[in-house]
């Protein structure tokens, strides 16, 4: 788990990469299978006028180790 925290300037984009090298928290090779990678960002947003839902601040995928 990582937490970035920063602030963003009006239609400023994020750009996000992030390398997975297999191993779980413990520092252990994982086994075979499916994994769902998840990111979820969390945001304090000062206008009254916005209408983001969680869906729109989430982006997940599935990754099969072989």
């Amino acid at each position: 788990m990582k937490l970035i925290q920063r602030e963003f300037k009006n239609e400023e984009v994020l750009s996000y990469k992030e390398t997975w090298d297999f191993k779980d928290i413990k520092g252990r090779h994982v086994s075979k299978g499916r994994y769902t990678i998840k990111v979820v960002m969390l945001i304090s947003i000062d206008s009254e006028n916005s209408s983001l839902s969680t869906e729109d601040l989430t982006a997940a995928t599935v990754v099969e180790v072989l």
